[in-house]
């Protein structure tokens, strides 16, 4: 395995579009792009060694080896988002010739094409949403509060406890609701919409990731986009109920599950 090389894939995008990419590789190797019909392929030469077999195995799971490579990844599939559409490929995608690469996207033309289609000149945005559970509980509880002048510090005690219980009782139904609507209206301007695995808690104390959720948006319509998701942050923060905006991404959301059968390391991300 020793100096074989590879085809390390980045990501597919229309040939019509994208013919040349003045681009450095994960590994400082110079990017080309390869025609397959109307598809064209963003790539580099690797060697194989650095993504297959033990020693491999080791630096994928070493963070100062794998965090400039994935950083340069993702910056050939922006370099490339400025020509084109893409179709981005997971990190370390890699074929063993040009030729077993055109046969992955020879027998997936359909839904290569089917996602250009769909994808036109739109990009993914994330929105995620964040809950403090303890402040959305004592918001509906501070309007239960009524307790007499005269009531005895223990009976205080427990009416406090019922207050919270009830609370808390109120607190999923509600956040089930403001999800939902919050939902709907995102979606009335986008293109697409994606549930994601909320996989990974807040960094911040005291909240809770409820929602992770990707859409497709037209550039016409990214300013009425990010009007909602300010109008939805101001209409439910002081429930402790928060959503957060980034982008925009590559469609990784919406990118066909292309089966990479010819690949050595196969989509690993």
């Amino acid at each position: 395995m020793s100096g074989e090389k590879a085809c390390y894939l980045y990501c597919l995008a229309p040939a019509a579009r994208l013919q040349f990419l003045p681009a450095t590789g994960i590994d400082g190797r110079e990017v080309l792009v390869e025609t397959f019909g109307e598809t064209a392929a963003v790539w580099s030469e690797v060697e194989v060694a650095d993504f297959s077999g033990e020693a491999a195995e080791a630096r994928l799971a070493d963070l100062a080896w794998l965090g400039p490579r994935a950083v340069r990844h993702e910056k050939v599939i922006e370099e490339s988002m400025l020509q084109a559409p893409v179709l981005p490929a997971r990190f370390a995608t890699l074929f063993s010739s040009l030729e077993s690469l055109g046969v992955l996207i020879s027998g997936r033309r359909p839904a290569i094409g089917d996602f250009f289609r769909t994808l036109g000149e739109s990009r993914e945005w994330s929105v995620k949403g964040s809950l403090d559970r303890a402040r959305a509980r004592e918001r509906f509880a501070a309007g239960r509060r009524t307790f007499a002048a005269t009531i005895s510090p223990g009976a205080r005690y427990l009416q406090e406890k019922r207050i919270l219980s009830e609370a808390d009782l109120m607190v999923s139904p509600w956040l089930a609701e403001q999800c939902r609507q919050a939902s709907l209206a995102l979606r009335e301007c986008t293109q697409a919409f994606r549930e994601r695995p909320t996989l990974l808690p807040s960094h911040e104390a005291g909240l809770e990731t409820i929602v992770n959720w990707a859409f497709l948006v037209n550039p016409a319509g990214e300013a009425d986009f990010t009007s909602e998701v300010d109008r939805l942050r101001r209409d439910a923060n002081d429930h402790g109920l928060d959503y957060s905006l980034t982008g925009p991404w590559p469609a990784y959301s919406f990118a066909p599950a292309l089966t990479f059968a010819p690949a050595l390391t196969g989509d690993t991300q």
